[in-house]
């Protein structure tokens, strides 16, 4: 939301994530599925049955070691939360680059203590005359054991170093 304007009314819209190890596939509810292997991260487009490889290793909202290697981010720890009755760790990261319109770039994690996750993101920025918030939570975790075959991607079915507008889209329906 924009400070100083009404607020949205939250929308719930629920993604599911799966991690083991260096890997992580995560289902987006507009029907786009992201998986990141240390081979590369793939973006999965069910309305052409195809894998495009990003042209740049991407990470996935949760995964905040990521930033940790980031030379322009700089990280604080502010203090303990309970979020969901989990208690977390709650750590300020700022993004030091100069990136102009945005004035800054801050996000907030809460880290589950118990296991590292991510359990709550809040963003804001600042541009030159408004202020953008988010908040992204993330709820009903279950752990199992998890097949290899969740993050199989088909050799046959990647195309690799697509121009942007071939990208998937919210959609589904790619460019």
């Amino acid at each position: 939301f924009i400070v100083g304007r009404p607020r949205p009314k939250p929308s719930f819209r629920p993604s599911k994530v799966w991690r083991k190890g260096p890997y992580s596939k995560i289902a987006y509810d507009i029907g786009i599925i992201t998986i990141v292997r240390p081979d590369g991260t793939y973006d999965y487009d069910p309305a052409k049955d195809r894998y495009m490889k990003r042209l740049v290793n991407g990470m996935l909202p949760i995964e905040l070691n990521s930033y940790l290697k980031d030379k322009n981010q700089e990280f604080a720890i502010v203090g303990d939360d309970v979020i969901d009755g989990k208690s977390c760790g709650v750590v300020n990261v700022t993004d030091t680059r100069n990136l102009k319109p945005v004035i800054s770039l801050t996000s907030k994690y809460w880290i589950w203590k118990e296991n590292g996750l991510v359990v709550r993101e809040e963003t804001t920025i600042k541009r030159v005359s408004t202020v953008s918030k988010s908040q992204l939570d993330m709820k009903n975790f279950i752990f199992g054991d998890i097949s290899d075959s969740v993050f199989a991607v088909p050799k046959e079915k990647v195309i690799e170093n697509l121009e942007e507008h071939d990208r998937p889209t919210a959609s589904g329906l790619g460019g």
